[in-house]
């Protein structure tokens, strides 16, 4: 792939990791790998020359539908064609991140943004230097736009009180569907949201991206074949930085508990996933607001959620809205043969050691530097699933277990005690 001129950089697919030499790596990657192999260097060259053999191979892969007659290129082998889509909602995370990878991909050509808010509208085509002639359509006109046949596709970015009905919408006329997290708001509506896409015969991937980091995905897997043993404890660790606006946290749907449905769904995403969706057996949610304003809306700004599964492992989630130094996202699984353990990149790898002690840069600033490239693998797999060459990575039945896992944590939260899965 190549990049379009401009200020937006395409790196999908790259990472400065993974642009460096199987040595360089060990170095670079050491937080997640070191811990992972005991600090025995050729296993841990070995693991990484795969890694970079797999993400070189999947960078340079060409896979999609057949382009129409003529599209070929100087071997007289078919060319991916390119793709249309349309993008529903235009809020913060469309802004700061799925709408700039969507305009920088050169398979992706975006034909129209719905979003009502109309000041909204304005600061979008001037952030994006979209352009006056750009389209911008409200909610109401839906219909029309995604009854146009020659549209391959659909980005839902909405609030998620409005996921349901605007994926089925696109679905139901045959056109793959990404949803930003959570799928529904709750779980008859994520059932829906699925059984109509099994009905339609067409993709639905939900935006759960921490999949899609390479660091997370390594671990994961580590995990999965049985690297470390049986698996006794997880403990998942998200801090967020910066605190969201007062007014976005204010605007959320109201549960009693925000953190807990807004941001432990990827902490909970995680743990089904290195659980391959096992049904817990009990969890027990407790949360507390510090914050004043918070303390005042009657939400809490730090939440510990654990879980116990049937298979005796143990699970703590830790939720904190406002990390001062950084965007602090890790996770650990401890075995009987080892630990695995996903660290914190940090903006740069210089240290200074001195006889005060070590210097180290600071964390990432918030998400969209943390998982930049995750978010580009994600939108790259959803090309994949619209060319048909891989199937969506987060099924139905994962989604549906980290959604039953919510609302048994939300119900924990309010009636202040344990709450057993049926």
């Amino acid at each position: 792939m190549t990049s379009r001129p401009g200020p937006l950089r395409q790196q999908v697919f790259r990472t400065r990791v993974f642009e460096r030499t199987p040595t360089q790596i060990s170095m670079s990657a050491a937080p997640v790998w070191y811990k992972l192999y005991g600090g025995k260097r050729a296993q841990l060259l070995s693991v990484c020359s795969k890694i970079l053999t797999r993400q070189t191979i999947h960078t340079s892969s060409t896979r999609g539908k057949p382009a129409t007659s003529g599209s070929t290129n100087t071997s007289g082998q078919d060319m991916p064609r390119k793709l249309s889509v349309g993008v529903i909602g235009a809020g913060r995370i469309a802004t700061s991140v799925h709408l700039r990878n969507i305009l920088q991909h050169v398979r992706l050509d975006l034909k129209w943004i719905i979003e009502n808010d109309v000041a909204r509208q304005r600061f979008v085509r001037d952030e994006l230097m979209l352009g006056d002639e750009f389209p911008f359509f409200t909610s109401s006109d839906r219909f029309k736009l995604l009854d146009d046949k020659s549209l391959d596709a659909v980005f839902v970015l909405t609030p998620v009180d409005t996921h349901t009905e605007y994926s089925c919408d696109a679905l139901q006329r045959g056109k793959p569907v990404f949803v930003e997290k959570p799928t529904g708001v709750n779980y008859t509506d994520v059932k829906h949201g699925y059984d109509t896409a099994e009905k339609y015969q067409t993709p639905l991937l939900t935006g759960f991206m921490r999949r899609f980091d390479p660091a997370v995905e390594a671990t994961v897997h580590a995990v999965q074949q049985g690297d470390i043993g049986n698996v006794h404890v997880m403990t998942l660790v998200t801090r967020d930085s910066p605190r969201p606006s007062y007014e976005y946290l204010t605007k959320c749907a109201k549960s009693g508990c925000n953190i807990y449905s807004d941001l432990c769904p990827h902490d909970i995403d995680l743990m089904v996933w290195l659980t391959k969706a096992e049904r817990p057996e009990s969890i027990y949610v407790t949360g507390h607001a510090h914050d004043p304003v918070m303390k005042e809306c009657g939400e809490a700004d730090t939440v510990t959620a654990v879980l116990k599964y049937r298979t005796g492992i143990m699970a703590s989630i830790h939720n904190v809205l406002d990390s001062v130094y950084g965007y602090d996202i890790r996770f650990e699984v401890f075995g009987s043969g080892g630990m695995a353990q996903m660290a914190n990149p940090r903006l740069s790898s210089a240290t200074l050691e001195l006889n005060s002690g070590l210097r180290s840069p600071r964390l990432c600033t918030s998400f969209p530097d943390r998982f930049r490239t995750a978010f580009q693998n994600e939108l790259q797999h959803f090309i994949n699933c619209i060319d048909g060459t891989e199937s969506p990575l987060i099924t139905k039945e994962e989604c549906l277990m980290t959604t039953e896992i919510v609302d048994r944590g939300i119900q924990s939260f309010k009636e202040g005690g344990v709450v057993r899965f049926q």
